[in-house]
């Protein structure tokens, strides 16, 4: 499957999609924000509130829809940054309407995560990106069952690019089961 067929497939469903319906929770995913206190005890320090080796934090979620996410972790604490990526300009759109005025850490690029080999660069000044494999965090909420299942291995490979040594992968996978058709793809451990 395509990138470009994927990008036409998920604009025309955000086009039509309203908050809340389908795929749009309307808010953070639960099980992200129940997290909260295990982030910031990993090893490494990637979000801890104390002292530790990185002065700030950049996350990035890919897919990211209307941004519940990105803003949430963003607001983490003053260091945290984080930019959300999605391949449909209309869910940029959204996420840019939707967070305006929420939290100026929070950033949305449309892009297509697969095919970046750098970190995003479109950023308004001040604010730099940091340099490739500089992410202290990544988070996928359900975007890896977006992707046909012949794209996994090039998900990793987009991971393991922007991921800094030491960062972190937080994914939530879901749907689990068997079927064939998708998106949602089938996921299973």
């Amino acid at each position: 499957t395509s990138s470009a067929h994927q990008c036409a497939d998920w604009e025309g469903r955000w086009r039509e999609l309203r908050p809340r319906t389908q795929f749009d929770l309307g808010h953070i995913a639960p099980a992200l924000e129940g997290l909260r206190s295990e982030l910031s005890s990993w090893p490494g320090g990637a979000l801890s509130n104390g002292v530790d080796q990185v002065s700030e934090v950049w996350c990035y979620v890919p897919g990211s829809g209307r941004g519940y996410d990105v803003t949430w972790l963003a607001g983490l604490s003053p260091r945290h940054h984080s930019i959300g990526l999605d391949i449909s300009p209309a869910a940029t759109e959204a996420a840019e309407r939707w967070s305006s005025g929420t939290n100026a850490r929070a950033h949305f690029q449309t892009s297509d995560f697969l095919q970046l080999s750098s970190p995003p660069q479109s950023l308004p000044p001040p604010v730099k990106s940091p340099a490739p494999g500089g992410y202290s965090i990544g988070y996928d909420y359900a975007f890896l069952s977006c992707l046909h299942p012949d794209q996994r291995r090039d998900w990793a490979l987009a991971h393991a690019n922007q991921l800094r040594p030491g960062g972190v992968l937080v994914t939530l996978i879901f749907p689990l089961g068997e079927w064939g058709a998708g998106p949602p793809w089938a996921m299973s451990f």
